[in-house]
């Protein structure tokens, strides 16, 4: 009877200490997922930040060529037009001319 006792105090104690084990794994794998996971998050926040860096770049550097695109094609309107102007005053110096000859 009593060594019934001491076996079934045995068992009991050796089913404790097996949940125990259990229980600090399901501790640590949790531990552990949640520490990947907040990791996983800091470098995806990292990488979010990249590309929006990245992103603005592009985007700085497109309006960049789209100002040099606009003063060139300003600056070939201005030389077109100083053209006309140019022929105009030739022409009208030469119908001067013309006219004062006549």
């Amino acid at each position: 009877d009593r060594e019934e006792r001491i076996e079934v105090r045995e068992r009991k104690k050796g089913g404790e200490e097996r949940k125990e084990r259990e229980e600090r794994g399901r501790r640590e794998r949790r531990e552990e997922r949640r520490e990947r996971r907040k990791e996983r998050g800091e470098r995806e926040k990292g990488e979010k930040r990249q590309r929006r860096e990245d992103r603005s770049k592009r985007e700085k550097e497109r309006r960049r060529g789209e100002k040099g695109e606009r003063r060139k094609r300003e600056e070939r309107e201005k030389r077109g037009e100083e053209r006309k102007e140019k022929r105009k005053r030739r022409e009208r110096e030469r119908r001067e001319e013309t006219e004062k000859r006549g």
